[in-house]
């Protein structure tokens, strides 16, 4: 059976730690797609260990379809099991949309979004990787939206220079391609899944989405950012906590990527970028550094800070970038496909800006200005793009 959506909500433990916000955000997600064709709402199940999987049989297992897992195998490892499944049922979806369970939809703003995703499937039959604009819902403001990359796997979002979600949407007026679309919201074509597969099952926690996209800009498929604000997420509800293991994916999958996507050069810069880090253990007060980490998204030093800050730690770390090595050397055999520094989707940033936080900061914000207006720029100057989006107002 074709079908056109599957909204795919992995959970892990929501209802003991999003606690109320876990049925606001269900009830969001369900009240969006009432009344619309074609859209199916799957909750995956990832091994909890509370009530979650009792009371949504209970309270909405009319209304959505539930998968359980038994065990919990990751974000990535849940939603390629939620796609097998549907296949074996026969169900065949023309996009997959892979959510977290801390995010709470505007229906209003859901059927836009359901708007674009017909315009760029007449556009790209071809398929393509796409996310839309979220709100933090503790501050009000940009949550991440589209992000870029350096060749050092470091991730640069765009509210690194526009910090307003109203302000992003007031510029952004078409998509706009980005390296990669924030996993807490991403959709996949289906011919994108057939052509590349789904995600890395291996990462479990971090930067799985990082992985599948820049494996799409590998055979030429983009991903982009779709100019509707969709809704609000409560960014780490559920994975707030810092533990081990978190610290041990987040350095492991990025030190994969940056050897895997972008050969010597990549991994040199991420041995710099960490290389970093014992001298902020020594001076904490090093605030303008702090700050910088904080945005793109490895406060490293707090998690150490966490985790006692202790031998241990910094030996944890150099076994998941030694890991990092051997698993993207292994992937990596036979295959000559490294992303260039500073073609497709990349930022071009010199092994010099890792060092200075000032240079680094102004050449990110300097690259992602220019490639944001050469978009819109380029997209303005399209009339069958600018037709399409009149026909759909």
């Amino acid at each position: 059976m074709e079908k056109n959506l599957a909204i795919i909500i992995v959970n892990y433990n929501g209802v003991s730690g999003l606690k109320e916000l876990f049925f606001k955000v269900l009830d969001s997600v369900l009240d969006a797609v009432r009344g619309v064709p074609g859209v199916d709402v799957w909750f995956v199940d990832n091994g909890s260990t509370d009530d979650s999987v009792r009371i949504v049989q209970e309270k909405y297992g009319n209304m959505s379809k539930i998968l359980t897992l038994g065990r919990n195998v990751g974000y990535g490892g849940a939603c390629n099991l939620a796609y097998a499944y549907t296949n074996k049922l026969g169900l065949r979806y023309r996009f997959y949309a892979c959510i977290n369970n801390d995010i709470v939809i505007d229906s209003g703003r859901f059927r836009n979004l359901l708007a674009w995703l017909k315009i760029l499937d007449r556009m790209s039959p071809k398929g393509f990787i796409a996310t839309p604009i979220l709100i933090n819902g503790y501050i009000e403001g940009l949550d991440f939206g589209g992000y870029f990359i350096d060749s050092s796997g470091g991730a640069w979002p765009l509210r690194f220079v526009i910090r307003s979600a109203e302000k992003l949407a007031n510029v952004l007026r078409l998509p706009l391609p980005v390296s990669y679309a924030d996993g807490a919201f991403i959709i996949f074509h289906r011919a994108v899944i057939e052509k590349i597969g789904f995600f890395e099952p291996r990462f479990f926690l971090y930067g799985e989405d990082v992985e599948v996209c820049l494996r799409a800009w590998q055979n030429d498929i983009p991903s982009l950012l779709i100019p509707v604000i969709v809704g609000k997420h409560y960014r780490s509800t559920t994975t707030s906590i810092i533990k081990r293991i978190q610290v041990y994916m987040q350095v492991r999958n990025r030190v994969y990527n940056a050897l895997r996507y972008f050969g010597l050069h990549g991994l040199i810069k991420t041995l710099i970028w960490y290389a970093l880090y014992p001298i902020r253990l020594i001076d904490s007060k090093h605030v303008i550094v702090g700050k910088l980490l904080e945005e793109v998204g490895l406060n490293l030093l707090g998690t150490i800070q966490n985790l006692g800050g202790d031998i241990s730690t910094i030996k944890l770390i150099t076994r998941a970038f030694i890991d990092g090595i051997r698993w993207a050397r292994k992937n990596k055999k036979g295959q000559n496909n490294t992303l260039k520094g500073s073609s497709g989707p990349v930022l071009g940033l010199p092994i010099s800006s890792l060092v200075s936080t000032k240079a680094l900061l102004n050449n990110a914000q300097v690259a992602l200005l220019d490639r944001l207006y050469q978009h819109l720029e380029y997209h303005k100057q399209s009339n069958k793009l600018q037709t399409l989006t009149r026909a759909s107002a």
